[in-house]
């Protein structure tokens, strides 16, 4: 109906822009509000870096929770863990002056330190590499991280697009973040 004319849709020109903005402001209050860790990377393997400064770790399963690592040194990082179900009483649809009044506020989220063997530190590592864009950058030349960049180089933090049809009709439209190997 759209290409034949029968049908025209008409947008503010900025509510798309204004939509977003309000929900980055969201976004932010939860990150604001989540559990963090301090990951004080004490192994002789060291953190990797990359283009994309943050690595996502995501099942795809709507409700599931969501860890996100930004490596700071070879030897210290941040991971964020956003779990939907424990979500700050529902901040994505609490009103904008009910966000400013949560940013006023102390946080709520735990701040740990976190010392993690060396396998742990081997999948944030794996995660870096699988989310990073085009580089990939290491303290140090050694022959494990350039196979594990070899092996998951080809990896992107990539979305799908979906959309839920409601009782009544209407949709709720959203993006499922995965990280999976790429197909160009």
């Amino acid at each position: 109906m759209i290409k034949e004319g029968k049908l025209r849709i008409e947008a503010e020109p900025n509510g798309v822009k204004a939509w977003l903005t309000i929900r980055l402001v969201k976004f932010a209050c939860l990150a604001y509000h989540a559990d963090w860790n301090f990951v004080e990377n004490e192994t002789d393997i060291p953190f990797l870096t990359s283009d994309n400064p943050v690595a996502v770790r995501y099942s795809g399963l709507p409700g599931a929770p969501v860890m996100k690592f930004m490596p700071i040194t070879p030897t210290l990082g941040l991971m964020m863990t956003f779990d939907p179900k424990k979500e700050h009483e529902g901040i994505l649809h609490k009103p904008h002056e009910e966000i400013e009044r949560l940013l006023a506020e102390a946080p709520t989220g735990k701040i740990q330190s976190m010392h993690p063997y060396p396998a742990t530190v081997r999948n944030l590592n794996k995660l870096v590499v699988q989310c990073a864009e085009s580089l990939v950058f290491s303290s140090r030349h050694d022959e494990g991280i350039a196979k594990l960049v070899d092996k998951y180089g080809r990896y992107r933090i990539e979305q799908d697009f979906v959309g839920w049809r409601q009782s009544d009709g209407s949709f709720i439209h959203g993006v499922i973040m995965k990280v999976r190997e790429s197909t160009n």
